[in-house]
């Protein structure tokens, strides 16, 4: 279950906006044991009128977990006996893949005729309300798990990216792929450049000048492409390296400038790469013309 900003309630939900004035978190901690991914949440909030429902029996904290690739919904509640703020969800390997997310919350499991928290505040204040089980009383925290670009492989940002030889005469990018960003090399132009392609003196400056139209393209069109791993990949970068929020996708949506500056800095500038590699075959020229004047 997917909860944002935008989404909207009739009610007030503590966590969600600013319905309830208290405060609402949970944390995650995950881990693998044998064949089964382990996330240990434990809730945290400060609101007696949800703790009392809770003890009550009228409402569960709850954590639900879905997963788009492979169709996978469950939810998982506090065991019997168990601390009621502990959560522990335990799910095969086989079930689930690629962007898990995970929602924690507190649902009513029977109705709550004239339901009002203490707390409300703004227009919610003076209103009572009528709950269906299933409806959502609070909100702790929501966690969007990549567990297939969790792996060092994806540390270069080159991994996301496949050469495939065509038999077209020019270079396209091909950005549907759902595993990775695809340029198609012209076989005729591979196969002049074959040798240079290997020789690592020449290979990551070629590289780089060859991929950096492909990300630069794949970054102004992220938006359309967030549910791809290579997609996730570049998301989750412009998270955790250049600082953008969790709308990272939109915020670079038709930007070039954008596209191109983060291009740059996540292929350690090619340009300069360029410059040095044809530095290094001027100055390797000019030691030979040395030699044979000698």
């Amino acid at each position: 279950m997917k909860i944002n900003r935008d989404t909207s309630f009739p009610y007030p939900v503590l966590g969600h906006r600013k319905g309830i004035s208290s405060s609402a978190d949970a944390s995650l901690e995950g881990k693998i044991v044998n064949d089964d991914y382990i996330w240990d949440i434990i809730i945290s909030h400060d609101n007696e009128d949800i703790e009392r429902l809770v003890q009550s029996g009228k409402v569960k904290y709850a954590c639900e977990v879905e997963c788009q690739e492979t169709y996978y919904r469950n939810a998982f509640y506090p065991k019997i006996g168990d601390d009621a703020k502990h959560i522990q969800v335990k799910i095969n390997k086989e079930d689930i893949g690629g962007r898990v997310n995970i929602a924690v919350t507190a649902l009513a499991v029977e109705k709550l005729p004239e339901y009002h928290n203490s707390k409300s505040s703004g227009i919610y204040s003076n209103y009572n309300f009528d709950l269906e089980p299933g409806d959502i009383l609070a909100t702790f925290g929501e966690w969007d798990i990549d567990l297939d670009i969790e792996a060092t492989s994806y540390k270069r940002i080159t991994s996301i990216v496949q050469l495939q030889l065509v038999d077209t005469p020019e270079i396209e990018i091909e950005l549907e792929d759902k595993k990775a960003i695809i340029i198609q090399l012209p076989k005729s132009k591979y196969q002049a450049y074959i040798d240079k392609f290997k020789n690592p003196f020449y290979q990551p400056a070629l590289l780089s000048s060859i991929v950096f139209e492909a990300i630069c393209k794949a970054i102004f069109q992220l938006k359309d492409h967030t549910e791809s791993t290579w997609g996730r990949v570049l998301e989750s970068k412009l998270k955790k390296d250049y600082g953008y929020g969790d709308d990272a996708a939109e915020q670079v949506a038709g930007d070039l400038d954008s596209a191109f500056e983060l291009t740059r800095k996540m292929l350690e500038d090619p340009y300069c790469q360029l410059y040095s590699l044809l530095t290094d075959i001027n100055s390797n020229r000019d030691s030979d013309d040395n030699e044979i004047i000698a």
